[in-house]
């Protein structure tokens, strides 16, 4: 009986994980600082390594064209906007991009009921980094997915893009083919994205906050027997076309992190989790930090208070080591915010008060951010320091792109020179004895973050003058700081490599 539960327990765990990425946006009103906040855990499996690229402004030619996965070729645009992209090797839907202008693009698996229901589009791996290469605004990021969409066809089935700057964010909900709606983010609320659609009442009449496919949904929505009539004022977004309805505790449990309520038990509203909340105590970085650390402490749902896997009367299960998995509140039945598949985590920080060089800044853990510190990339930033490239033998963001789908050989190879190897081992030590290892990384991890913070108002008071005084100078001058902070950070986490090897190895 123990062993069938246990099989049942690992299924349950696989199906849990199949779907991953966690987002939080944060509306200008509902900040404290009047930032538009975007937090993003970038959840993926298997054999992976994180390359940053800056790519360059780029002039072009009347006639230059762009060519898609699908082979088909796109009017290329006189100029693209420089922009940093977080390049996952081998995937197609998990890069993240912020250009100059703060506009950050980021996506969610989110199954639709369309799938194999619609023939497959034109772009799917490209629309992002379009959208990015071309907006100065997230609005005008969904004019061009609306463009590009209309014709081409979305060619994966059920995801959400999220597109924001310093002023205002917007979800994309893509079902696959060429249908999809866009809604903006309240500017006083806060939207929780998981692996679901969460776009809940469909105004179909606001034509300012809302944007529509070509194609009707509410047609698609008849033929499939999803609604009775096309007559229907209002639709349940998610309810009508998510594949999978069930309540997802991330939601939750971010929202109740939000909103500050002591509740410790999800108690599901009758129409389930609201699209927005309204937080009556603002948002702050920090606070968005601890929540994509979460993993649902203090509540029912916490490892160490429910989850017994370690009793089982087994020691693996589909090659996990069920007593591994029941002492790392990254493994675990009640999916987390953060997971062991998190392999970097970031937060852009929009603020429409600040000129250029300071008015967009990502905040960024490579690798899991319960065990790392954020550090600032902003967006003036010249150039990426060497310790974050691991493609060997690929030096420039246009070879890395051709190669985006056929990495060379030695992309996954270790290296210890590398700033996501180092922070690879670092976790890896940590699970071994998450808990114990915590009490030891957690002050480290928190010291420097706080001293950044700290210092982030004086930074941005000298890089304005700076600014004024000799722009050119500018993108230095944040590449001095980032430079700094990752170069602290890595020597705290080898120092902790060497501690937590001595502790966990006695």
């Amino acid at each position: 009986m123990k062993n069938i539960l246990a099989i049942a327990v690992c299924w349950v765990l696989i199906e849990c994980l199949a779907y991953s990425c966690t987002t939080v946006i944060v509306g200008k009103d509902a900040s404290e600082d009047g930032s538009v906040f975007l937090g993003h855990n970038e959840d993926d499996g298997g054999l992976r390594v994180v390359n940053i690229w800056r790519v360059e402004r780029a002039q072009y030619s009347a006639g230059d064209s762009v060519q898609l996965l699908s082979g088909i070729r796109i009017s290329q645009v006189a100029q693209t906007w420089a922009y940093f992209w977080f390049q996952m090797n081998g995937l197609a839907y998990s890069d993240i991009y912020m250009n100059e202008w703060g506009v950050t693009a980021v996506s969610n698996a989110c199954p639709s009921k369309l799938e194999n229901r619609v023939d497959r589009g034109g772009i799917g791996y490209w629309l992002r980094r379009l959208i990015v290469e071309r907006a100065q605004s997230a609005r005008e990021g969904i004019y061009i997915a609306q463009a590009l969409l209309d014709s081409l066809g979305y060619d994966d089935f059920g995801r959400t893009l999220i597109v924001c700057d310093p002023n205002e964010g917007w979800l994309l909900s893509l079902l696959g083919g060429k249908y999809w709606a866009a809604c903006k983010v309240p500017d006083n609320g806060v939207v929780v994205v998981p692996n679901q659609f969460v776009v809940r009442t469909v105004d179909f009449k606001d034509n300012k906050d809302w944007k529509f496919s070509k194609l009707n949904l509410k047609a698609l929505a008849v033929s499939n027997s999803w609604i009775q009539s096309e007559d229907q004022s209002e639709i349940d977004f998610r309810h009508v076309f998510s594949k999978n309805e069930s309540e997802d505790l991330r939601q939750w449990r971010a929202q109740n992190m939000v909103m500050g309520e002591k509740e410790t038990v999800m108690h599901t509203q009758p129409d389930g989790q609201p699209f927005a909340v309204y937080p009556k105590t603002k948002v702050t970085l920090k606070s968005l930090m601890k929540i994509l650390r979460d993993h649902f402490e203090g509540t029912e749902y916490a490892l160490k208070d429910s989850l017994r896997i370690a009793e089982l009367d087994t020691t693996a299960c589909f090659g996990m080591d069920m007593r591994l998995i029941g002492m790392n509140p990254n493994k675990m039945i009640n999916r987390p915010l953060c997971t062991y598949k998190t392999q970097y985590s970031v937060i852009a920080q929009l603020r429409n008060w600040l000129p250029w060089p300071a008015g967009g800044l990502l905040w960024v853990s490579l690798g899991r951010p319960d065990c790392h510190s954020y550090l600032p990339w902003y967006v003036a930033l010249d150039s990426i320091p060497e310790v974050y490239f691991n493609a060997s033998g690929i030096s420039d963001p246009q070879t890395a792109l051709e190669t985006q789908f056929n990495p060379t050989k030695k992309t996954f190879n270790y290296d210890p020179r590398s700033a996501f190897w180092i922070y690879n081992e670092l976790e890896n030590i940590i699970d071994m004895d998450y808990y114990h290892s915590m009490e030891q990384v957690r002050p480290l991890r928190n010291s420097i973050e706080n001293r950044i913070i700290e210092f982030q108002g004086d930074f941005e008071s000298s890089l304005l003058r700076l600014w004024k005084k000799d722009p050119e100078s500018t993108g230095l001058y944040c590449r001095g700081l980032l430079e700094s902070a990752t170069d602290e950070s890595l020597k705290e986490s080898i120092h902790l490599i060497q501690i937590l090897k001595t502790i966990n190895f006695r």
